[in-house]
């Protein structure tokens, strides 16, 4: 096993034949302004498997908890899923899906789950040059997405189309 200590992070990572690149990492330390008390602290774990040349899929977990100055504590918690899949040398298609539970309505303002769920497509015309289009959906157990309405919405949906440039390698 491999440790890196870092000023703001301890990561540990492990490499076997199934698992590529897990990566363990715990990031912690004084967050508010003008003060060393209320200590934040995040753990976040990702391991990448590499079934073959053509199929990659991913699983991460996330903790956080940042301690108030006074009594209290925020919490909040993620996981995510996500497959790729390289049907041709030139064309692949992947899916992700994660879930975010905000507690306390630390990160969003809000207390409240929120979910997606994205379907990609990607075509590579040269090695150079990669585009994509994607689907996205968000939905969340409280009206939070703002809209052209005066009242927000559960649900969010979004198309991007992409091109992604290699300038070096």
């Amino acid at each position: 096993m491999n440790t890196l200590n870092l000023p703001f992070a301890k990561v540990f990572c492990r490499e076997t034949s199934v698992f590529k690149n897990p990566q363990n990492v715990y990031y912690t330390g004084p967050e508010k302004s003008h003060t060393n008390k209320g200590i934040r602290s995040l753990y976040d774990t990702t391991v990448l498997f590499a079934a073959n040349d053509n199929l990659s899929y991913y699983v991460n977990f996330d903790y956080g908890r940042d301690k108030n100055i006074g009594s209290g504590a925020s919490q909040w918690t993620g996981m995510a899923g996500a497959v790729r899949y390289a049907f041709r040398k030139n064309y692949a298609v992947a899916g992700r899906l994660e879930f975010f539970d905000d507690i306390d309505g630390f990160s969003t303002g809000t207390a409240q789950n929120i979910k997606e769920f994205t379907l990609t497509g990607e075509y590579k015309p040269s090695k150079w040059l990669l585009t994509r289009i994607e689907f996205r959906n968000d939905w969340s157990n409280r009206q939070f997405f703002q809209n052209d309405s005066p009242n927000p919405s559960r649900h969010q949906y979004t198309v991007l189309f992409g091109i992604l440039v290699v300038l070096a390698k």
